[in-house]
């Protein structure tokens, strides 16, 4: 029986093409990235860092809640020049998020760079274990991608623990 392996592109190209979320479904992605034991964080559709599960205290919702500030994560890209230009390297702010602000954690709910300019556009494309979130701005000459990747291998708690 010449049966396909069970994780082979052709099985995973079966599925069809990967789907690309853009505008208000950035929302309702996170891709858990971290090893077995080494805690979690998720990248989220805007390109952003959220649900930090870190020191035995899991995150289990949408939203970064429960941790202080100084457990933020976030990158800044400047560009120098005659037009000198910094932006977070991450997509729009949702709007759903600026009115549901609560308490402050990692960067969202008032964690301290809400207000931070960033990239005009976001996507985000891809399939477990990978996610790629494309930023572009109309002033900034350059593509930017991020890529996320969850380690996990089902049965193998040894490769898995990666962080």
């Amino acid at each position: 029986m010449n049966k396909a392996a069970p994780y082979s592109d052709k099985v995973l190209n079966d599925y069809g093409p990967q789907r690309t979320f853009t505008d208000s479904a950035l929302l309702q992605i996170a891709l858990p990235i971290g090893g077995l034991g080494a805690g979690n964080v998720c990248l989220n559709g805007h390109g952003g860092l959220q649900d930090f599960a870190i020191r035995n205290y899991p995150a289990t919702t949408a939203m970064p809640d429960a941790h202080a500030s100084q457990e933020a994560a976030f990158a800044l890209l400047h560009i120098k020049g005659r037009k000198p230009i910094t932006k977070l390297v991450e997509g729009p702010y949702p709007p759903e998020k600026i009115y549901n602000l609560g308490t402050k954690s990692q960067g969202h709910r008032q964690g301290g760079h809400e207000g931070l300019p960033r990239f005009a556009k976001s996507t985000f494309k891809g399939e477990y274990p990978f996610g790629n979130v494309t930023l572009t701005d109309p002033d900034i000459p350059l593509r930017v991608q991020l890529t996320g990747y969850n380690p996990f291998i089902p049965l193998d708690d040894i490769n898995s623990g990666i962080p």
